[in-house]
Parts: C-alpha cells; sequence; structure tokens
C-alpha cells in the first residue's frame, strides 16, 4: 500500500483511557496533546443535525467524549495515534489520518450504572441505546452503549462521514483500545467480567463487520490501587486473561513510577501515566494482529512435549489429556470439587464461578490438588496455616470475597503463613528437573519449591535468591524482584503484582525462560527425602514462603532441545507482564 490513508480507532473504557479527573495539577494538556492529522469524531450532536461531527485533536481544545461531556485532561490517545502514523509513515510513505471514537463513560461499566445491576456496557443491558446527542443521562442506561456500539445506524453514520472527510482515501481496518470491564466494576466476579467482556467484544466486531478488529488491552485499575485488595485485583486479571481467550487482541499494564500517578486519587493514572499507556498499547498491534486465533498460551503447553514432567500440579490445566478436577476445596463447614473449564474464552481455566460458590466468610482454601500426568498422588496442606484460592475481607459494608490472583494469574497462598503443599512417592534424580511458578516472601528464607530432600530447591533467602542442585548452593547475580517499588512503598499488605517461572536442571537456572548468571553460595537448611513440597520445605516450620503460587512440575530427565524451548515460551507466557514481551 502506498499513499494516503485513514483508520478509525475506537477507545473503550472510561477515564483511564479518556483522561482521568480534570482536578489533578499534573493533568494539565501541552502541546504535545495536539495531534496532527488526528481527530475526534464528536457523536453529541454539536451542529444539530443527529449526525455525527469530525473535530481535529488539539491542545488548546477539550475533547468530546460519549454522553456530552468533554474532557480537558491528558490521555492515552494522542500518544497511540502519533505512534501509529509514524510505523504507516515508516512502511508505506503516506500519511495516516485517525479518528477517534469515544465509545465510554466516566464512572461507568458492565455495573455501574447506578441504578441496577446492568451498566450501559452490559450485553443484556436493555436500553434504550445511546443516539447522538442523548447526553449523560442516555449513555448511562442499562445497555445504553453496548447497543449503540453493536447498531448499525452508528456503523453507517460513522462509514459515512469518513467517506465525505476523506474522499477517495483507503480506509485501513479499525483499532480498538481500552477495555469493557473496568475499575468500576468492582461489584462483578472475575468470570463476570471475562465472560461479558467477550460477548460485548465479540458483538461489536461482528456490528462493525471486522471479526478480526485488534483490540489492544490495558490495565485497570492502576497497579498500585489494587495491591492488598480483596476485589480490585480480579479486574487486571480478567482483562488479562481476555488477551489469551480472545483473537486478535493483546495487553499492556500501565506504568507504576511515581510520576504516573494521579496526585490524589489512586484509581486514576496521571498524564505521564497515561501517555505511557498509549505508546505501550502501540508496541503490541503488531501482536494483536497476528493472533489469527487465541493464543491460550497458558495453558496445555504439555502436550507438545515429547519429554512430559513426572509429576505437575498447577492452577490452570497444563496437560491436555488431563481430564479429572481442578482441585478440592474447603471453607469451615464443606468441600467441592473444582472443574476446569473445557471450552470458551475461559478454556483451560478452574470454575472461578463455582469457587466462589465453595467460599464462605473466611473464603475458600486447597485441601487437595491433583497431579496432572496420572500419578495419582496429589498434593495436600502441610502447616498450620490455609492455602487459599479464595480470600475474604471484613469492610464497613460487610464481608467481601475475591479469588487470589498473583502477578494476574490463578494461584494459591494469598501471602499467608505457616503453610505449603506435599506429595510423596517423588524420586528426584540430579538428572532431571524442577520447575515451579510463583513469587515468595522477601524475608528470611522462603522456599518456592524443594524435590526430594534438595535434589533441586529454589528459595529466597533475605531477597536474594538460591537455587540448589544437590550439594551445589548457587545465587543469582541479581535477585528477583519481590514486587516493584511501587508495590513495596505501599502500606499494608502490598503485593500481588509480581511473578516468577522458575526453572533448574543441572545447568543452573532459567527464570522466565531466560538463562540467569549465578555464583557459589552456601546451602541452608534440610528437606524431606521422597516428597515434593511447594511454598515451603516439609518439616521445616521457618521455610513457609509466605507467597503465592500457580504451578510446579518436575522432570526425571531434564528435557533439552524442542522441548525446553516449548517450556521457555511457556515460562515467559506465564510470567511476562503483559504482552510487550511478545512484540519483543
Amino acid at each position: 500500500m502506498s499513499g494516503d490513508a485513514v483508520m478509525l480507532a475506537h477507545i473503550k473504557g472510561a477515564s483511564n483511557d479518556q483522561g482521568g479527573a480534570d482536578d489533578d495539577p499534573l493533568a494539565t494538556r501541552t502541546p504535545e496533546d495536539t495531534v496532527a492529522n488526528g481527530y475526534w469524531v464528536n457523536i453529541n450532536d454539536p451542529d444539530g443535525t443527529g449526525l455525527p461531527v469530525l473535530e481535529p485533536i488539539l491542545s488548546e481544545e477539550p475533547f468530546p467524549r460519549m454522553g456530552g461531556s468533554v474532557s480537558i485532561t491528558t490521555n492515552a490517545v494522542p500518544n497511540l495515534i502519533r505512534e501509529l502514523q509514524a510505523a504507516y509513515t515508516a512502511q508505506n510513505g503516506g500519511t495516516l489520518h485517525v479518528a477517534a471514537i469515544s465509545e465510554g463513560f466516566g464512572g461507568m461499566g458492565l455495573k455501574a450504572d447506578g441504578t441496577g445491576d446492568f451498566g450501559p456496557l452490559h450485553p443484556d443491558g436493555v436500553g434504550p441505546a445511546f443516539v447522538n446527542g442523548s447526553g449523560s443521562t442516555g449513555a448511562k442506561v442499562g445497555g445504553a452503549i453496548y447497543l449503540y456500539v453493536t447498531n448499525p445506524q452508528t456503523v453507517t453514520q460513522v462509514a459515512d462521514l469518513i467517506a465525505a472527510e476523506f474522499p477517495g482515501m483507503t480506509r485501513l481496518p479499525d483499532i480498538a483500545f481500552g477495555k469493557i470491564g473496568n475499575e468500576n466494576d468492582t461489584g462483578l466476579e472475575y468470570h463476570d467480567l471475562v465472560d461479558l467482556s467477550a460477548r460485548y467484544i465479540e458483538d461489536f466486531r461482528a456490528a462493525w463487520g471486522q471479526p478480526d478488529m485488534p483490540f489492544i488491552f490495558n490495565s485497570a485499575p492502576p497497579p498500585w490501587s489494587f495491591s492488598g485488595s480483596v476485589v480490585s485485583p480480579k479486574i487486571a486479571a480478567a482483562i488479562s486473561s481476555l488477551s489469551q481467550g480472545l483473537p486478535n487482541a493483546a495487553y499492556v499494564e500501565g506504568p507504576g513510577d511515581p510520576v504516573d500517578q494521579h496526585s490524589t486519587e489512586d484509581i486514576h493514572f496521571g498524564n505521564i501515566g497515561l501517555r505511557k499507556i498509549g505508546t505501550r498499547a502501540h508496541e503490541v498491534v503488531g501482536v494483536a494482529k497476528s493472533r489469527d486465533q487465541a493464543p491460550k498460551s497458558w495453558i496445555d503447553f504439555i502436550g507438545n512435549l515429547t519429554n512430559k514432567p513426572a509429576r505437575c500440579y498447577s492452577m490452570y490445566r497444563l496437560n491436555p489429556d488431563y481430564t479429572g478436577p481442578a482441585m478440592t476445596v474447603s471453607n469451615t463447614t464443606q468441600s467441592a470439587d473444582i472443574s476446569f473449564l473445557t471450552s470458551g474464552v475461559r478454556n483451560g481455566e478452574p470454575d472461578a464461578a463455582a469457587m466462589m460458590s465453595a467460599a464462605d466468610n473466611d473464603g475458600a482454601w486447597l485441601t487437595s490438588l491433583p497431579c496432572q500426568m496420572g500419578s495419582g498422588i496429589p498434593m495436600s496442606p502441610e502447616g498450620t496455616g490455609f492455602a487459599r484460592v479464595v480470600a475474604a475481607a471484613s469492610t464497613p459494608e460487610g464481608v467481601v470475597k475475591g479469588i487470589v490472583f498473583q502477578g494476574r494469574r490463578f494461584c494459591w497462598g494469598n501471602d499467608e503463613n505457616n503453610i505449603m503443599l506435599v506429595a510423596s512417592g517423588v524420586s528426584g534424580t540430579a538428572a532431571g528437573a524442577l520447575l515451579a511458578v510463583g513469587r515468595v516472601s522477601d524475608g528470611g528464607t522462603a522456599v518456592q519449591a524443594d524435590l526430594d530432600n534438595r535434589t533441586f530447591t529454589i528459595l529466597s533467602r533475605s531477597g536474594e535468591t538460591d537455587f540448589y542442585i544437590g550439594e551445589n548452593g548457587q545465587r543469582l547475580i541479581t535477585a528477583q524482584e519481590y514486587e516493584p517499588d511501587f508495590i513495596t512503598a505501599l502500606p499494608g499488605a502490598a503485593g500481588g503484582y509480581t511473578i516468577h517461572a522458575n526453572y533448574v536442571d543441572a545447568n543452573g537456572m532459567r527464570a522466565n525462560g531466560v538463562s540467569v548468571p549465578s555464583a557459589t553460595t552456601t546451602r541452608t537448611g534440610t528437606g524431606a527425602a521422597g516428597t515434593l513440597c511447594w511454598g515451603g520445605r516439609s518439616g521445616q516450620t521457618n521455610r513457609y514462603s509466605n507467597g503465592n503460587h500457580t504451578a510446579v512440575m518436575y522432570w526425571d530427565v531434564a528435557p533439552t532441545g524442542t522441548d525446553l524451548e516449548i517450556i521457555d515460551a511457556w515460562c515467559r507466557s506465564i510470567g511476562a507482564v503483559d504482552d510487550r514481551s511478545a512484540a519483543a
């Protein structure tokens, strides 16, 4: 393709996509918020015709948000548009005109409409649909925005506008940026956030005749605002999961430096953070375009291995041939078996709805985690604590419950002490390998996993990362990060962001799919012969991980060649912050 072209960008979500609150001194626009050949599609009927109008993106002018409101703050869109334009010009030599249409409303989401269970983005909301110029009242009705963006009349009006403003110019496929379930949706459970968002996106893409339209998700709420919360982590986890379960989608995490934050409101990014999000979003556009099928790279990778692990225990289905229960959980009065889902956007994940149903006001915890390799020997808890998979907390409004996530992945632990999982009948050999996924405490000696009395061990000692290969103790030259500084600086139980996929064999350690250098160090402690210990070392009450854990497995013979490449790829994916690593 050569010459000039035009593209439509659909901007979803609320203030963290379209600009934060306007009372932040850091939210003042600057000349860089002007975008040459960038436009807003004003759908608020500014000229009284009932039709959308095109307006230039200028730093001195507010941009028209859906529902008649305007935003005078910085947002992520200008940087995203500039990156799209630069990439087009570099490849084609012409000019790319980008028109952005606001399809979200501040404070609103799938649920948060203030009048009932259906928010304006909810696919089951009955409307009436928002229409051009119907104002904030029209945008807040249950289903109003969903019905607007899936209305053939909307598609036709916008297409006619672009054709009239850019006659004869090639219109490139559209792009979508933001999210459906957002920071306003803590009242919905994880499974509803994923399923309803997927329905919205599928229907939206179909309405615009582009089932492969790239959808770039960004995080919400900002990572510093959900640390230590029982209910907020599910939002980021759901958005991240959607990029795995839907085709032509990708996910970027928001930045976390103090300068990226809104000065007074944790729920918002500041202008610098929003600009970074726009730039990051462009980094994964190519990833989304390349994913003709949902990647589902977190699950079922064992099916691609010739050399399969002897044991595998995981919060996700990693062996496609495994058909047993995902786990058995208990609360204070009863137990329940939880299954892996076998279809749909959450295929391979544990049944989150069943997990929440199994929780009481103390949450729910593992009592048995089956081996996915058919050994018949499950992992069972050891210690006086609880291997929680659903946490609970008392609030002034009552008890709230939420699935435990670490690094946007399902896990058990909830950073609680005095608990590990143990499986018996294990015979480790120096020719084998150990792989563990999760994050442990950075205080004391915290064991991530131990195979057969230190045949292989992965642990943290006072914040340093060690591993043992038999009698050989090794320490990473650069310790693994416990949590980012912007998380550890928070008050209370700060955590939930970082996850490590650590693989050890006789050749050393590989972290998130990359070999990491180490040096000799002393060993510490003893282990338990014939056991696989996860989150501690059996019989030692001072070695609990105080962490969160997603998967553990071991091999009798260490994988090599293509098998090791497959394992590395899985480790990179399960341990990634977002999809920017897939674009590298």
